[in-house]
């Protein structure tokens, strides 16, 4: 007869499948598996699966978002100019098409003009 010490203190009989703890084969047969899985088949598996590729992992490098903030900082800048130069544009189209408005802007430049003199 073969036996077989395990580490909770059971000792099984593996040639008749049978157990000091009332384990039936089913149950010894799960434990050698494991015990086999644990010391051999996992050094097996270590070389079967491979990390993820370089661009499927989730680290970050803080160089690429430095990088991608600068760029949308100068597309941000970019269209913030662009905005003010619009709103300026605009303003200034509605002061010459509104009569009161272009009167009043041409009164400021004269107003500066006499500044200048005096």
């Amino acid at each position: 007869m073969q036996h077989k010490q395990y580490n909770d203190g059971t000792v099984a009989n593996v040639s008749a499948g049978l157990s000091s703890s009332g384990l039936s084969c089913v149950k010894v047969f799960f434990l050698l598996l494991y015990n086999f899985h644990n010391k051999c088949f996992s050094a097996f598996l270590d070389h079967l699966i491979h990390p993820p590729a370089y661009t499927q992992n989730l680290s970050i490098w803080d160089t690429a978002i430095i990088r991608h903030r600068r760029q949308r900082s100068r597309k941000e800048h970019e269209r913030g100019i662009s905005d003010e130069h619009s709103r300026k544009l605009n303003k200034s189209y509605e002061t010459l098409r509104n009569p009161c408005l272009r009167a009043k802007y041409l009164l400021n430049i004269l107003r500066e003009e006499k500044k200048c003199m005096y």
